[in-house]
């Protein structure tokens, strides 16, 4: 195994264990739809404008996280290919 292997592969998993943490330190949007139905919510227009900021924030890096996570899976692949036609 090369070196370019064992990076990508360390880079793989770190890049697996943000995206694991990024998604569920995310709120559900069904305790919203919840609380909207009932009629039970207990948030001002305010606070409600500041969690969707953070929350569209927590959407925002997820998706960059993801996007990179699959980029480094195909360019991991591609390394490995290479490096088994090398032998």
């Amino acid at each position: 195994m090369s070196t370019l292997e064992i990076v990508c592969g360390v880079l793989v998993l770190i890049a697996s264990i943000i995206l694991i943490v990024i998604v569920l330190a995310q709120h559900g949007k069904t305790s919203a739809l919840g609380g909207s139905i009932t009629g039970g919510s207990s948030e001002s227009f305010l606070s409600k404008k500041g969690t969707s900021t953070k929350d569209e924030r927590f959407i925002r890096v997820t998706r960059v996280v993801a996007v990179a996570f699959v980029v480094l899976v195909i360019v991991a692949e591609v390394v490995m290919a290479f490096a088994n036609h090398a032998h």
